[in-house]
């Protein structure tokens, strides 16, 4: 099986192929040998449009925005769109694993702090 992924011509992750597609393209900060490169991940996007959302402070109902969707389909047609409903839930889900995270780098750092 080995063998056949690297010789096989429709692996994308051949080297061949990755060289092709580098010199086709470029990021915005111009790193075409960035892991993220050229794949496309539908939960890490959505994840981005979480934080995108509780940074700039955006209102729900923008994601259903005709002007954002053909926004979105332009730059990754792949990307699905979540309802406004299952945003606001993924910003909740997102909120309590950073209120964890934060209770327990505070509990494993109190005792250093406290010294100070």
């Amino acid at each position: 099986m080995r063998n056949h992924i690297l010789r096989c011509p429709n692996n994308p992750n051949k080297e061949v192929n990755k060289r092709q597609k580098a010199s086709a393209s470029s990021t915005i900060d111009g790193n075409i040998n960035s892991p993220s490169y050229g794949r496309f991940d539908q939960q890490l996007c959505q994840e981005e449009l979480v934080k995108m959302f509780v940074e700039v402070e955006l209102p729900f109902r923008f994601v259903e925005h005709v002007a954002f969707r053909r926004y979105s389909n332009a730059l990754q047609p792949r990307f699905k769109i979540p309802p406004r409903h299952t945003l606001s839930r993924n910003i909740v889900t997102f909120w309590n694993a950073k209120k964890v995270y934060l209770k327990n780098f505070l509990s494993q750092h109190c005792q250093s702090l406290s010294n100070y």
